[in-house]
C-alpha cells in the first residue's frame, strides 16, 4: 500500500483500483522505435517495450543488408518467431529453413548441413544435398548454434567468409547465396557443449542482437496475451494482474502455453476468468495478489544496460528440431 512519499523507479508496476500502470523512463531514440514498430510491425505483435524496440530497429535495418545474424536471448523469448521475420522482411525469394543443433546427433551435423556425395563413406549409396543447397537464396536459421560441433563451424565459417563450401566426399567447392541467421541461448560454453567460436560470432555481426525475457518487458503481457486468445475472447482484469505478476521463466512460449490452456479450459466463454490461467501461473514472484496501489520492482532492461555501459558482449518454415 502506498502512502506519503514513495519513490518510483523504472520498471515499477502499479495497481491502482484494478487497473495495471507499468512505470517506463525511455530515451527519444526507444520511443521512436516503439512508434516504428506499431506503425509497421516487423513480429507477429507490435512491442511496447522500449528496449525491444530498439532491437527490432537493428533486426529490421539488418535484413536489408542481408549480412549474417547472431540473436541472443533466454530460451522461449522468439528467436526463431524474429528470424522468420527478418526473412520476410529481406524480400529473399528463397525458403526459410530451420534447424536446431542441439537436436541432431553430432557424428551426423555436417551432412546435414553440407550434405554429401555417393560414396563419402559405406551408407552413402547416392548423392544426398543438404540444408544449405535446400536453402538456395533463402535464410537458414541455426538455433543452438553453441551446440554444433568444432569441425562444423570452421565448415560454416568458411562458407560465411567465401560463400562456397564442400560436401562430404567431395573435393569440389561450390558457390551458393544462403543467408545464415543463428541463434544461442547463452554465448557461454557448456558442459556438454563446445560452445560459439569467436571468430564465427564475428562473422554473424559486430554485436549480438539480444531480445530481453519477457519479465523485463512487462509492457508487452497484455497485448501478447490478447494476441494468443484471438477475438473475440478477452481476459478478465484478476486474470490480467496474475499474468503480470508472473515471473515468466518459459517467457513469451511460456505466456503462449498458459493462455491456450485456459481458452482450453474456460469452456467456450469469452472472458477468461482468474482461475483459469491461474492453474498454470502458479502463485506470483511476491506469493500472491497484491492490493490496489501496491508496486512490484522490475529490472532493468538488460540491452539498456549494455548500450548505457558502451560494450559489446563478446563473442514459419521448415523446421528440423525444436524452435526458439
Amino acid at each position: 500500500m502506498i502512502s506519503g512519499r514513495t519513490k518510483i523507479d523504472d520498471g515499477t508496476l502499479l495497481f491502482v483500483g484494478g487497473h495495471a500502470l507499468l512505470v517506463r523512463v525511455l530515451s527519444d531514440d526507444e520511443l521512436a522505435a516503439i512508434r516504428e514498430d506499431l506503425d509497421h510491425p516487423l513480429g507477429p505483435v507490435a512491442t511496447l517495450s522500449g528496449c525491444m524496440a530498439a532491437e527490432i530497429r537493428r533486426l529490421r535495418r539488418l535484413a536489408r543488408a542481408g549480412d549474417g545474424i547472431l540473436l541472443t536471448g533466454e530460451t522461449g523469448v522468439g528467436k526463431e518467431v524474429y528470424a522468420q521475420a527478418v526473412h520476410r522482411a529481406s524480400g529473399r525469394p528463397g525458403r526459410f529453413v530451420a534447424l536446431n543443433c542441439a537436436a541432431i546427433p553430432t557424428d551426423l551435423v555436417e551432412s546435414e548441413l553440407f550434405g554429401f556425395v555417393r560414396g563419402a563413406d559405406s551408407q552413402a549409396v547416392a548423392n544426398k544435398p543438404g540444408l544449405f543447397e535446400e536453402t538456395e537464396h533463402g535464410t537458414l536459421f541455426l538455433d543452438e548454434i553453441g551446440d554444433m560441433p568444432g569441425p562444423a563451424q570452421a565448415k560454416l565459417l568458411r562458407f560465411l567468409q567465401e560463400h562456397e563450401y564442400v560436401p562430404l566426399g567431395s573435393r569440389e567447392a561450390r558457390r551458393l547465396d544462403v543467408r545464415v541467421i543463428a541463434a544461442t541461448a547463452s554465448l557461454t560454453p557448456g558442459p556438454q557443449a563446445p560452445g560459439l567460436r569467436r571468430d564465427l560470432a564475428a562473422r554473424l555481426g559486430a554485436e549480438p542482437v539480444l531480445l530481453p525475457p519477457l519479465r523485463e518487458r512487462r509492457e508487452d503481457v497484455g497485448t501478447l496475451a490478447a494476441y494468443f486468445l484471438g477475438q473475440p475472447r478477452f481476459l478478465a482484469p484478476a486474470a490480467f494482474l496474475a499474468l503480470c505478476l508472473h515471473d515468466w521463466p518459459g517467457n513469451v512460449r511460456g505466456l503462449e502455453n498458459v493462455v491456450r490452456e485456459a481458452v482450453l479450459n474456460s469452456e467456450g466463454r469469452r472472458e477468461i476468468r482468474l482461475e483459469d490461467p491461474a492453474q498454470r501461473c502458479g502463485r506470483a514472484r511476491d506469493g500472491g495478489a497484491r492490493r490496489s496501489g501496491s508496486t512490484l520492482p522490475a529490472a532493468a532492461c538488460p540491452a539498456r544496460r549494455r548500450r548505457d555501459r558502451g560494450s559489446a558482449q563478446p563473442a514459419q518454415g521448415e523446421h528440423r528440431g525444436g524452435r526458439a
